[in-house]
């Protein structure tokens, strides 16, 4: 289960919560992954596979900084939500477009930091930091070291 410290990004983003089942994880909370892809777009424009590896980063911390899940995905795995789903469904509403194989968010505004926890907008703005401008293969790589470094020492 999700941690409730997203609480206040998923009432935000309650209208862009995805329907009941579209996906392994409890609809209420399929907002805030929004508001969090929302986030990184905002930052960079992305193809697909950097996105899963900046979510699948941003989870990895916070479960390694916090002892808990942020998302409730399994970052250890491949067994994550599809983030195709969510991409469509945000195409569908309207909020991103694709071009080329990168994603642009079309309305901006629609998240601030004050829905985002204070733990989480820092551990957000540190990864869109740190993987600003890399290359797919290249934030594969540092995100694959980094999840390894954590798991070494847990």
């Amino acid at each position: 289960m999700p941690n409730p410290i997203l609480n206040p990004l998923c009432v935000h983003m309650r209208n862009y919560q995805l329907p009941d089942g579209t996906v392994d994880m409890p609809s209420f909370y399929t907002g805030a992954v929004i508001g969090i892809i929302f986030y990184f777009l905002e930052n960079e424009n992305s193809p697909r596979s950097k996105l899963e590896y900046q979510v699948l980063l941003l989870e990895a911390l916070y479960q390694h900084q916090q002892n808990q899940n942020l998302l409730g995905f399994n970052w250890r795995g491949r067994r994550r939500p599809d983030f195709g789903v969510f991409l469509r469904f945000m195409e569908e509403k309207g909020l991103i477009k694709c071009n080329s194989k990168r994603y642009f968010v079309i309305k901006r505004g629609v998240i601030s930091s004050r829905y985002f926890p204070n733990t989480v907008w820092l551990l957000l703005g540190k990864i869109s930091n740190l993987l600003l401008g890399d290359s797919v293969s290249v934030t594969e790589k540092k995100v694959r070291d980094i999840v390894n470094a954590i798991i070494r020492r847990n």
